[in-house]
């Protein structure tokens, strides 16, 4: 696993240290794959520099969809968006 990796992951986590995001975000952010990310952050949680956090969000998609539903079933039409 690279050192460079890490040394940018870390440069991230100094710089806002109260960052929230995926691998997938901070690998975009250095320039790298998700996949050469992964194992660096792996480390820092197994040295507990770096937390695991399981994170929600809507699926607007789907969230229209059912509101489009029941809009249709209550008459009003759908939601449009």
């Amino acid at each position: 696993m690279g050192t460079d990796t890490k040394i940018d992951l870390l440069r991230i986590f100094n710089n806002e240290p109260f960052f929230c995001g995926t691998s997938k975000e901070l690998a975009r952010r250095i320039g790298r794959s998700p996949s050469e990310v992964q194992p660096a952050i792996e480390d820092f949680i197994d040295l507990g520099i770096v937390k695991r956090q399981e994170v929600y969000s809507l699926c607007v998609e789907s969230y229209r969809n059912i509101q489009d539903a029941i809009a249709k079933r209550i008459g009003c039409g759908g939601i449009t968006g």
